[in-house]
């Protein structure tokens, strides 16, 4: 798990997750304040992450939950 670090907070980006799995329920739970959409045969994630080592958390969690990754996007720049 990450750990907090002071100093400056950088704005959150909103990303758009596109996972090869029809796995909302699941990651509804896993990924709590997130959006999740069922979009067959994929599962669509949206959320606001702070920094790059929280992407590659979230990251690491898709493929710890043996999820294939299609897709990473950010919303806003």
């Amino acid at each position: 798990m990450c750990q907090d670090i002071e100093g400056p907070r950088v704005a959150d980006k909103r990303y758009e997750l596109v996972v090869g799995s029809e796995a909302g329920t699941m990651l509804s739970a896993v990924f709590a304040g997130f959006e999740i959409t069922q979009r067959p045969p994929t599962t669509i994630i949206r959320g606001d992450i702070s920094d790059p080592a929280a992407l590659e958390e979230v990251i690491a969690r898709l493929h710890c939950l043996g999820l294939h990754l299609y897709e990473v996007r950010v919303l806003n720049q």
